[in-house]
């Protein structure tokens, strides 16, 4: 296999990784939006931001994604922006622009995803600590 074809393959891996994450994050955020998403009972399993602090009480569970809520969604439209970019520096210029313009927005959707646990886990916690304190 040559380079060219090499990354050709990680850019459509790379697009299909990111429309993937944009599904999984629409389905959430969907199920958020509808009060629909059952709290998950431990760590491992289930579907949401899982933190000790998100999965300690229906009340938690709930007020973690509805803060996560506007990060769920500037996540999913990131995903989808940064997989359109890498098609169209791959199909315009060629793999290797492609990845390279992979490679310069990914970051974006990695802090957006960080931000988005963040502000679940301090909701949370926020609950957590005015429940305790009445």
């Amino acid at each position: 296999m040559t380079l060219i074809a090499w990354m050709t393959v990680t850019v459509v891996f790379f697009v299909a990784v990111m429309l993937g994450a944009a599904v999984a994050l629409g389905v959430l955020g969907r199920r958020i939006h509808r009060d629909a998403l059952p709290r998950a009972t431990s760590l491992i399993g289930g579907f949401g931001i899982r933190t000790p602090a998100t999965i300690a009480s229906d009340r938690t569970w709930a007020a973690a994604h509805r803060a996560a809520l506007p990060f769920i969604w500037a996540t999913v439209a990131a995903c989808v922006i940064v997989a359109v970019i890498a098609i169209v520096g791959s199909t315009l210029r060629g793999p290797l622009d492609g990845l390279i313009a992979a490679s310069w927005s990914t970051p974006l959707v990695v802090v957006l995803s960080l931000v988005m646990i963040i502000r679940a886990d301090v909701a949370a916690r926020g609950v957590a600590r005015s429940a305790g304190s009445h």
